[in-house]
């Protein structure tokens, strides 16, 4: 089904998809595993080009390794994301905590944003980079707030 927005419902937003941008660091998926949990979010995707064509590499190697990212002999030339593999994020779970951790387990790696945006009706994009090609405010969070509570 497609992801239509985010609806608040007894502090939970099950219909919003968090999706984390080429993150630097493997805290950064962790600490966003337990937010989403805290908030009724499961659908978590990574988005890293360069991390995607190693776990595509990994599973031409391994047929376990292939099964553990949920790939298929035939799925994994056509393939844009896959299971997100902890064991290359460390130090992810131990900052998910127990309340993200089945978050982290169902999380997907994609291989760009394109992608992970591919079934998603409304996007909205936060940013801490700054620069030229960041930090450019096209709404007001409080406008924000109320448009999705309209969602």
């Amino acid at each position: 089904s497609k992801a239509q927005g985010c609806v608040l419902n007894n502090m939970s937003l099950p219909q919003c998809r968090v999706i984390l941008v080429e993150p630097r660091d493997a805290r950064n998926i962790g600490m966003a595993a337990r937010a989403c949990a805290n908030f009724g979010v499961s659908d978590l995707i990574v988005v890293h080009a360069e991390k995607f064509r190693a776990a595509m590499a990994r599973a031409a190697r391994s047929p376990e390794k292939a099964q553990q990212l949920g790939l298929s002999d035939g799925s994994r030339d056509a393939c844009s994301q896959c299971a997100l593999d902890v064991s290359a994020w460390k130090g992810c779970e131990r900052l998910a905590t127990s309340e993200g951790a089945e978050v982290l387990r169902s999380a997907k790696l994609s291989v760009g944003l394109q992608a992970a945006l591919a079934d998603v009706d409304r996007a909205v994009a936060f940013s801490g980079r700054e620069g030229s090609n960041f930090r450019h405010t096209t709404v007001k969070l409080n406008e924000l707030a109320k448009n999705v509570v309209r969602l």
